[in-house]
């Protein structure tokens, strides 16, 4: 780009994230009620801080007096120049058998002033429209690689004097060289040229000689109406300036996801860095999703947001899980690409394309990689064959404490109950023994001095405990019981 250019110019249930990796997304359709209008874009641009140079070439050879036609372009013509940048520059000059100069430099408030000298100037002779092209291009220096615009105002009646080298036959060669000219400075820099016809929509015909049509455009209409689309003119040499600014312009996002590391299946953040790669254009992000290629895990979009040029913004995106398999072992986990979605357009996208002439693609873009998921909530080996083994170990624990602590019991309980008419008399044997109204059970009591004392045995009777040892006697509820030895 030329130094006038380089003015502006994301407890069992897991998903593992492998190397992440970005594939490229659709371009965003441009709506209409979210397009900026050309002077928005233009304005942004700061297009007037690049400069074009304007060549103005008018005919004032004798045939432009008729109707007044070389007064009606001089007023035209002051209108223009007037209305140029400051950083523009300008060479105006009127031509017939030769050329001459008025103004060549930068714009200043004194192009008025030139362009009244010049009106005043006589309007005579025969037209040479080759020299007055030649004059153009030769001061558009090959070096300045700024916009270019040239003017040409004539009714075409050209007559070139004998002395000129494009009269005649023998002038092809001159014309030949003019046109090789004309294609070099096209080639060296943007150029636009506009013949203004001065009568018929035909007269400026003749530049076609000599520009290539692809930088001509033709008004097509005569210079009676130059003045009604001058601001129209002015607005398509600005957006040619703006065409230079974003000719190198790129219209893409590039998306990175960061490794997330181990995520809960029932829910966490996948982070996406994302970075404009545009040096003015803003550009607008829509639907920006994962696609995880048919594994089982659910993400939600994020809303619409727009990159200024330039910017990085990271986005997170909710990721969740839904497996629901229940394995014995190691838990089961798949594989699969995975890819960064979304759609990427411009508030710009109809003014590039309709008022400047630009194609910009825009798209999302990185690189692509893959995601590991655990599906369900296997258990290891060694828990699964580990708990049963407990289980069992804990149940003859259980087993033992009970046993030991309930000796065999021997001897006799007798159970007096006023509200039973007779004396119960039990003899007692095993362990565990039911009786009416309640139970007994043989009674391991701590040691003394490091011996057991006498047997005992723990009675349960309607609803109330007591232990008693060999020939003692206890209430217990509404019974007086005693346990002896028996007979």
């Amino acid at each position: 780009m030329s130094s006038a250019r380089l003015l502006r110019v994301p407890l069992l249930f897991l998903v593992c994230a492998a190397t992440a990796g970005v594939l490229a997304g659709p371009a965003a359709p441009a709506r209409a009620e979210d397009q900026v209008p050309l002077a928005d874009v233009l304005r942004a641009l700061h297009v007037d801080d690049l400069p074009m140079h304007y060549v103005i070439l008018i005919d004032r050879s004798g045939s432009m007096r008729q109707g007044d036609r070389y007064t009606r372009a001089m007023t035209s013509t002051r209108a223009f120049v007037t209305a140029l940048g400051a950083r523009d520059r300008l060479t105006l000059a009127s031509f017939n058998a030769g050329v001459s100069s008025f103004w060549d430099g930068p714009v200043t408030g004194g192009v008025g002033a030139a362009v009244d000298t010049m009106t005043a100037q006589p309007v005579e002779g025969s037209t040479d429209l080759g020299v007055a092209i030649r004059y153009g291009l030769d001061k558009l220096d090959p070096s300045d690689t700024s916009p270019a615009v040239i003017v040409v105002l004539t009714d075409a009646q050209e007559q070139p004097p004998g002395g000129s080298r494009y009269a005649g036959t023998g002038g092809q060669a001159a014309w030949d060289a003019l046109r090789q000219q004309a294609a070099a400075v096209a080639a060296s820099r943007p150029l636009r040229v506009y013949p203004v016809p001065m009568v018929t929509a035909h007269d400026a015909d003749a530049v076609l000689r000599v520009f290539d049509a692809a930088v001509v455009e033709q008004l097509g209409q005569p210079a009676t109406q130059f003045q009604q689309t001058l601001e129209s003119m002015r607005v398509r040499a600005r957006a040619d300036k703006a065409r230079e600014y974003l000719r190198e312009e790129h219209t893409t996002v590039e998306a990175v996801l960061t490794d997330p590391g181990t995520l809960p299946l029932r829910g966490g953040t996948v982070r996406v860095t994302l970075t404009s790669k545009a040096k003015y254009v803003p550009l607008t992000v829509s639907g920006l999703d994962l696609d995880v290629g048919g594994l089982p895990v659910t993400t939600t979009a994020a809303e619409p947001f727009t990159l200024a040029p330039g910017e990085h913004r990271t986005v997170g995106l909710r990721v969740a899980g839904h497996g629901d398999t229940t394995t014995v072992g190691d838990a089961p986990r798949r594989s699969g690409a995975v890819r960064v979605k979304g759609t990427v357009g411009s508030s710009w996208a109809q003014a590039l394309t309709r008022d400047i002439g630009l194609r910009p693609r825009f798209e999302l873009a990185g690189r692509p990689g893959r995601v590991g998921v655990v599906t369900g909530t296997g258990l290891p080996v060694p828990l699964v064959v580990g708990v049963p083994g407990a289980l069992v170990l804990l149940g003859f624990g259980v087993f033992a404490a009970v046993r030991l602590r309930r000796p065999r019991m021997s001897g006799e309980l007798i159970v007096t109950d006023p509200a039973v008419a007779e004396t119960l008399r039990i003899r007692l044997q095993g362990r565990h023994q039911r009786l009416r109204g309640g139970s007994v059970s043989g009674h391991r009591q701590r040691t003394v001095g490091g011996r057991s004392p006498e047997p005992a045995v723990r009675v349960r009777y309607r609803g109330r405990t007591g232990t008693l040892q060999l020939r003692q006697t206890r209430t217990i509820g509404p019974a007086t019981v005693t346990y002896q030895t028996g007979r």
